[in-house]
């Protein structure tokens, strides 16, 4: 286990779009949907070089009136569109890089990440994320469908222990209640404990998250959701909290006895996401111990699922530097 306390790491909170308008940097990696809240981000950072992911259900959209833009058409399992993509960029540990993980699918990010730090050798990015005012349909809002199958993440994916005698899987748990059944139901027989996002990024939408995710009760099990204080909470925009609040739990729990297997699961917010993330790779830089990210893959994905702009966010992500 490692000594390092992510809620060291550094974020700042912007009120609006005007204020990030004074943020330069060399590159800016983002993902097209039409929401404000990556539209106008987008706009707003300043960069020598743009770059918008562009998932399948967008490629025949226009995009005359993003300036200084290039679109790079990526499929839903594009790792290897996606690291050829990153093969192309003048990136080194010392380009001042700049990632909005707003419109990213999860696996996208978290690979890119990683490539980025074994490819690249960067050590730091600067990454946004811009709150929703609201969810377009609130707790019935879609974010996915046509589940295909629960995967490792590339690059997030070590041997695993063939001794499978005390697995753990925490969920971070959001509104998509049959995605959090799909990877409980993936590892039946691991210990499950549930990350939920608390303080929530609005007042309602942690009630409508638990709506959600009391649909998922049969196949996570425990008691979780009979006593709530058994799960795990950080505030749904801060993946440094949720980090540390995974470091603690696991570092807790292996005192007395080592997990067999590790296995994390961000189906709730980004930031969570990016939380587990860090987690492993500070927590598993070499790679040698069975700490694992898996995701439930589906063939489409929804982007248009807020409105509004809220708090936007910039963390200043830093990573262990590889030999």
């Amino acid at each position: 286990m490692t000594d390092i306390d992510f809620t060291y790491f550094y974020k700042q909170k912007y009120s609006n779009v005007a204020e990030i308008e004074h943020c330069n940097y060399e590159i800016l990696i983002s993902t097209f949907n039409h929401t404000d809240r990556v539209c106008k981000i987008f706009e707003a950072i300043n960069a020598n070089e743009k770059y918008l992911i562009v998932l399948p259900e967008y490629e025949d959209d226009l995009f005359t009136h993003f300036i200084n833009a290039s679109n790079v058409n990526i499929p839903y399992e594009g790792y290897i569109q996606l690291s050829e993509f990153l093969d192309t960029l003048q990136i080194n540990e010392n380009t001042k890089l700049c990632i909005d993980l707003t419109g990213f699918i999860i696996p996208h990010i978290l690979f890119m990440i990683r490539y980025l730090q074994k490819k690249k050798k960067v050590n730091h990015i600067d990454i946004f994320y811009t709150e929703p005012q609201k969810y377009t349909d609130e707790e019935n809002t879609h974010f996915s469908d046509f589940f295909h199958e629960v995967s490792l993440i590339s690059g997030y994916a070590p041997t695993a222990n063939p001794n499978m005698d005390n697995d753990l899987l925490i969920i971070a748990s959001g509104y998509d209640d049959s995605r959090i059944t799909d990877v409980a139901s993936k590892r039946k027989n691991a210990n499950k404990i549930q990350l939920f996002g608390f303080p929530p990024m609005q007042a309602d939408m942690f009630q409508e998250n638990m709506l959600k995710a009391y649909k998922a009760e049969g196949a996570v099990g425990g008691d979780g959701f009979k006593n709530l204080e058994l799960n795990l909470y950080a505030p749904a925009n801060d993946p440094f909290v949720a980090a540390q609040i995974i470091k603690k739990y696991i570092d807790r729990e292996q005192r007395n006895k080592l997990f067999s297997n590790i296995y994390l699961a961000p189906v709730s917010t980004k930031p969570h996401a990016l939380g587990m993330a860090l987690y492993c790779l500070w927590e598993n830089p070499k790679e040698d111990k069975p700490i694992s990210i898996i995701y439930p893959v589906c063939k489409r994905y929804y982007g248009d699922t807020s409105e509004g702009v809220a708090k936007i966010w910039k963390y200043s992500i830093e990573l262990p530097i590889l030999p």
